[in-house]
């Protein structure tokens, strides 16, 4: 357990494990963490992008501060569930703004919009079916709920769902060409102000490694639309 002091806070953490029986462990853990903002966000004077869009920070942020506890279990048959509960304070998001006279003006700028709660359940299992094939199976349900503290920007509720699919596979005796290929499938999506309708999305690479591991080759694909 440790504690440490940043901007009128306390941050503990603590987790605590057990193991009922061989092969089976449960773990809570409880932390709160923060993220302070950065010299570019806090810097007030403008930063141009182009002739008529513009960023300037705002250097009355306030750090966020996240909230955590967790509840999980894992076992030595490849199985991981975990419940968890995160709350965000003083939620950092940018704005942006138009101003339209005889041009169309664009100003975007950081601040301090609101507070999220987050509630969900995560499940992975992963199957060794030789010693060349590695698969998971996983999948996550929360629901999220943001409170506004910015009058321009509109509360937000809803659930977020996913599934996923994926395959470590070594294609030679010796280890060193690997295929990894991966699905992942969104049936919504939400968080903080952004809510997603259903997508997803493929991942494929090709690995060669040579000179026990010093000299790595890759080779990517992927979906860049998350169709």
């Amino acid at each position: 357990m440790g504690k440490f002091f940043t901007h009128d806070y306390w941050l503990p953490s603590f987790s605590f494990s057990v193991k009922p029986k061989i092969g089976h462990q449960i773990d809570i853990s409880l932390g709160i963490s923060t993220i302070r903002p950065n010299f570019y966000d806090l810097n007030p004077l403008c930063i141009y992008k182009t002739g008529f869009e513009y960023f300037v920070g705002n250097p009355n942020l306030k750090p966020s501060r996240t909230s955590n506890i967790e509840l999980s279990y894992h076992n030595h048959q490849g199985l991981f569930a975990s419940g968890y509960h995160h709350h965000i304070s003083n939620m950092v998001e940018q704005t942006t703004l138009l101003a339209i006279s005889d041009q169309v003006v664009v100003s975007s700028s950081p601040g301090n919009i609101g507070k999220v709660d987050r509630t969900g359940f995560y499940l992975r299992y992963q199957s060794v079916f030789n010693p060349s094939l590695l698969a998971t199976a996983e999948g996550e349900a929360y629901y999220q709920n943001f409170e506004s503290t910015n009058p321009s920007i509109r509360n937000l509720q809803g659930w977020g769902e996913r599934l996923g699919v994926s395959a470590d596979w070594y294609l030679n005796h010796q280890h060193t060409l690997l295929l990894n290929a991966s699905y992942q499938h969104w049936f919504a999506y939400i968080t903080g102000t952004t809510k997603t309708d259903s997508y997803g999305y493929f991942y494929f690479a090709l690995r060669y490694s040579m000179l026990d591991d010093r000299l790595r080759f890759s080779l990517v694909a992927n979906d860049p639309f998350h169709q």
